[in-house]
């Protein structure tokens, strides 16, 4: 609400401004003026639109969650369970220049990634709902990780207190969306307790990298999006960093900053995905292609889940005891989407919400 507020504000004072501009230009005039105005709102609310945090009502078991599912947490009372977030990561179709983001596209969105965490959520597995509360958070991932880490923080500071227990269940980049909100100047009052994140790539994918995807042969709509996009750019690989792989001309100076901060590094709970062989990725064969174009490379990256390096997966060296390493996992399948193996899924589900029951 405060957002929109500043917004009308500095309308109005455009419109006071505008009156005296009336007064003494033509309609020639009036009509710029007018189209600076619809300009400035449609910037404004291109970039805070879409972003969003939804609480999630549980739904029937075994259907596809509705669009009435996702509920604005301000018009509902809060309960007394901790409060889990999800955040999905990015989607390699999403340009900058889209239009914003409908009800009904923000829910697609956040099903690409956790239709099967809240089908499980539905199904109470785990005993899931009787402990948790879920919420969830989507925006637009062709936008810099900076900037949708910067909203996420206001809308977490919006929906809780520092009295909420608050943990972050993040995929790919939505873990780097999550740190960044943590290391923001605007988390006074630390809302987020814990961050547990499934593939996030700390220190960069490779595949970010111009140079590494030519050598590669790493082509077509995801290459686009990694270099072509803020968002995409903001997962380039960074040569620094303990155990990291160098690449010639890479660097991240936006990833450099965000990791010289460590004095919260404690509440980050990493999964890392491990594919021993690459034909063991079970979620397509962009995995599989990734795996093996990573291993082939210049240089060569041994160890991923197909799209990001295990080191950048495990945050480097900075909270080896609190990483998870997941045997045979490719990038998707950390989101628990095995459509081959449901078993597997709901199995590694359940570990998942185990190792949140466990943090204090």
């Amino acid at each position: 609400m405060a957002y929109f507020q500043k917004l009308l504000l500095s309308l109005l004072v455009f419109t006071i401004a505008g009156c005296s501009f009336f007064s003494t230009k033509s309609n020639g005039g009036k009509n710029k003026f007018l189209q600076l105005i619809a300009l400035v709102l449609f910037n404004a609310t291109q970039q805070d639109l879409n972003n969003k945090l939804y609480k999630y009502i549980a739904g029937i078991p075994y259907s596809t969650p509705s669009t009435a599912q996702f509920v604005d947490p301000s018009n509902l009372n809060k309960t007394t369970k901790t409060k889990v977030v999800l955040i999905h990561g990015w989607d390699y179709e999403e340009k900058a220049s889209d239009p914003i983001t409908s009800h009904d596209q923000k829910v697609a969105n956040i099903l690409e990634t956790w239709q099967t965490a809240l089908g499980y959520y539905d199904l109470n597995i785990s005993s899931v709902q009787d402990n948790y509360d879920f919420y969830t958070f989507t925006y637009r991932t062709a936008n810099s990780v900076e900037f949708n880490g910067k909203n996420f923080i206001k809308h977490l500071n919006s929906a809780f207190t520092k009295d909420d227990k608050v943990i972050l269940l993040a995929h790919s980049m939505g873990g780097l969306v999550s740190r960044t909100a943590v290391y923001d100047s605007a988390n006074t009052n630390d809302i987020i307790d814990y961050v547990v994140s499934l593939g996030t790539p700390y220190y960069g994918s490779p595949f970010s990298s111009s140079a590494y995807q030519e050598s590669s042969g790493i082509i077509g709509d995801l290459a686009k999006f990694l270099t072509g996009t803020d968002g995409g750019k903001s997962l380039a690989h960074t040569n620094t960093g303990d155990g990291q792989i160098s690449i010639s001309g890479a660097s991240n100076d936006f990833l450099d900053s965000l990791n010289s901060q460590t004095g919260k590094d404690s509440i980050f709970y990493p999964y890392a995905g491990k594919l021993s062989s690459c034909s063991n990725a079970k979620s397509g064969t962009i995995f599989s292609q990734g795996c093996t174009a990573l291993q082939s490379g210049t240089p060569q990256f041994t160890e991923s889940d197909g799209i990001v390096p295990v080191n950048s997966a495990q945050m480097s060296n900075k909270v080896t005891s609190n990483v998870t390493y997941k045997t045979d996992f490719d990038h998707s399948m950390l989101s628990f989407t095995i459509p081959s193996d449901t078993t597997l899924a709901s199995q590694f589900f359940s570990e998942v919400i185990a190792k949140i029951d466990t943090l204090p």
